[in-house]
């Protein structure tokens, strides 16, 4: 449980048949099917429910499916054993991915010093009073900011660094982390940072997009440019900008206004500590 009052995210990939039997019990709830219709009866059915009623169960279908012709295995497995295409890859996240999260349900669900102890216990067990040694509320600015970096770094960076070990394995990999901490706040009323989304409002014009400095233009102009050689060539490093060695050196190309260079990711996200953990 990593966003307070959300259960537990289910596994990112689920086998086709399980998904199978989720979208006809859901169905049959809704009263879409009846129980045991037989698929192309129930299909022809489901393409005469309106779009805003199957809108309103979008939850139950998030999750990509394997064991179909389209993605045969599970990629948890696929990759790390090195099967998957021999592409060029561009991946990366947000520093403060986490605190989007939080602060979405906060309203609901905040992180207070009064339940942190109890949050760290049903999301980590046993391991809680070590994730609460490391991550005292006390030392940051408020314990939502304390749930979203603990959040950020065991949900988000590890995952991300992880994949881009299985991909520098087998092909030419590049990671990077938006860092910009001034960074325009995604919802009105809540704290500036390097948070989920933030990055889009400086390669797209947004509707609604907060206001950008010089430097934060300048920013999103190199990004762009990142990319179009990443796509151009394979490698965004042809761009005419700061060195961008690959993740074969563990690097990890640090975007923020004024300063792209590498960065500590492992360190900055206690890495280390996280993967002695469950």
């Amino acid at each position: 449980m990593f966003i307070p009052g959300v259960p537990a995210l289910p596994p990112r990939w689920s086998p086709a048949a399980e998904l199978d039997r989720l979208g006809a019990a859901v169905a049959a709830e809704h009263g879409w099917v009846a129980p045991g219709s037989d698929p192309e009866s129930a299909l022809a059915r489901l393409r005469r429910v309106p779009v805003a009623d199957l809108l309103q169960a979008t939850d139950a279908f998030i999750r990509p499916a394997f064991g179909g012709p389209a993605l045969p295995e599970s990629p948890a497995v696929a990759l790390p054993a090195g099967r998957f295409h021999r592409v060029p890859v561009l991946l990366g996240t947000t520093r403060d991915e986490a605190r989007f999260f939080v602060e979405l349900f906060g309203a609901d669900h905040p992180v207070t010093a009064e339940n942190f102890s109890r949050l760290l216990a049903e999301a980590f067990g046993d391991g809680a009073d070590e994730v609460a040694a490391r991550y005292p509320p006390d030392r940051f600015p408020t314990p939502g900011l304390a749930w979203s970096r603990l959040s950020t770094d065991r949900a988000w960076a590890r995952p991300t660094w992880d994949l881009a070990r299985c991909l520098a394995a087998h092909t030419g990999t590049w990671c990077y982390e938006f860092a910009d901490p001034d960074a325009p706040a995604i919802l009105p009323g809540t704290p500036s940072g390097a948070q989920h989304g933030s990055e889009l409002g400086y390669q797209f014009d947004l509707p609604g997009a907060g206001p950008l400095g010089a430097d934060q233009r300048a920013l999103g102009e190199a990004m762009n440019r990142y990319w179009t050689a990443f796509a151009a060539h394979g490698d965004p490093a042809r761009a005419d900008l700061p060195a961008w060695p690959g993740f074969g050196t563990g690097h990890v190309q640090s975007l923020i206004p004024g300063r792209i260079d590498g960065v500590d990711y492992r360190g900055e996200h206690a890495l280390d500590f996280w993967s002695a953990l469950p």
